[in-house]
């Protein structure tokens, strides 16, 4: 083990000193492919090219079934309440912003319930970011691209410059980075002036772990204020060796936190470096066993969204997939999610069939697991 620890570790020096050079010099011929590195290929299970071939046309199925699936959600949402007041996004109601955001979730607080079966979430969001993109609305986004603070597609497609969204009869103005929301009555007077210097009447300051929507038709309660929230985190893994000089995998799970709006999702990718090494990889996102699960706030509910461990995205072609097993208007109480990526190669020019799994990344915090 200490033999095999150590020309792991020399191997990926040798890679981050590619990765390094390439920089600054044109990209040279890859070293031939010898024995030695074939045998550092990681094969942590069996997995064999008559079992990949076995499941491929399942695989595909699937991926059919998620679009379908992806396509009716997409049906079932309408841009009638939604508007753009000059530079400012408008969700006529609360309960409209709602019923994107928690699409297809009860939001009732009933101490009892079934576990909702999450198979895709974060859909309905699309046609807000759709209706921003075709009615050229001046976004957050659109304005500081990859610089954004947000990070996050709906979030950067809602607010606008000064980081300010209408929903209801509510202004909210989001700042990530302070992790603090900022609220005004849309009716005071200045109320938009007042949001920007965060003071004035009515403007109320929260944080972007508060369940911001409910403290506002709540009266800010106590109980919706500080119960049980989690923080939000990234918990991504370094670069793994699929391809020894080629290839990397990685994974990441990660929960993000605005106030209004909170998501749950896992990703897996691979990065080809020195040089290309087949764009012909097939890519899957798995999920960990015994299942992905997640509990939603306040904390006396029993609002519980479960999916069973396995493969969740898969195809050839891209680079990056990922799963949202969580989005809406309240915070999490807890969760269990791990996720790894699996390639597969089928003609490798030196390797022929090869395959290879990222490590399990993610976390447990007041799961039952």
């Amino acid at each position: 083990m200490k033999k095999m620890s150590l020309r792991w570790l020399l191997l990926s020096a040798t890679i981050g000193c590619f990765m390094v050079s390439c920089r600054k010099e044109p990209l040279a011929p890859a070293p031939p492919v010898t024995e030695e590195i074939l045998n550092l290929v990681a094969k942590e299970e069996i997995y064999t090219e008559e079992m990949f071939l076995a499941e491929l046309p399942g695989m595909e199925a699937r991926e059919q079934e998620l679009e379908m699936l992806r396509q009716q959600i997409l049906s079932e949402v309408t841009t009638d309440q939604l508007s753009i007041n000059g530079n400012l996004l408008v969700f006529e109601s609360l309960e409209y912003y709602q019923s994107i955001v928690d699409h297809g979730e009860d939001m009732s607080e009933a101490l009892e319930g079934d576990p909702i079966l999450v198979e895709l979430d974060g859909v309905a969001e699309r046609v807000v970011i759709d209706y921003v993109e075709a009615n050229g609305f001046p976004s957050y986004g659109s304005i500081h691209g990859e610089s954004s603070e947000f990070d996050q597609e709906f979030m950067d497609a809602i607010l606008n410059e000064d980081r300010i969204v209408q929903i209801g009869s509510w202004l909210i103005k989001i700042d990530r980075n302070d992790e603090k929301v900022w609220t005004v009555p849309a009716t005071n007077a200045d109320a938009y002036q007042g949001l920007l210097q965060e003071s004035g009447e009515g403007v109320e300051s929260h944080s972007t772990g508060d369940d911001v929507l409910y403290q506002l038709t709540n009266d800010g309660l106590a109980r919706d204020r500080g119960c049980g929230g989690i923080s939000s985190g990234l918990y991504p893994q370094e670069n793994k060796v699929f391809i020894p000089l080629q290839t990397t995998l990685n994974t990441f799970v990660t929960y993000r936190r605005f106030g209004i709006y909170f998501d749950l999702h896992a990703g897996a990718g691979y990065r080809n470096y020195f040089p290309p090494t087949n764009n012909n990889i097939h890519l899957t996102l798995q999920i960990k066993g015994p299942e992905a699960w997640r509990k939603r706030r306040p904390c006396r509910s029993r609002h519980i969204g479960r999916s069973a461990s396995g493969d969740k995205r898969m195809g050839f072609g891209n680079t990056d997939y990922s799963w949202k097993f969580y989005s809406g208007s309240r915070g999490l109480n807890g969760f269990h999610l791990f996720a790894r990526a699996r390639a597969v190669i089928l003609n490798h020019p030196s390797l022929g069939f090869v395959y290879g799994f990222s490590d399990w990344r993610g976390r447990n915090i007041n799961s039952p697991y």
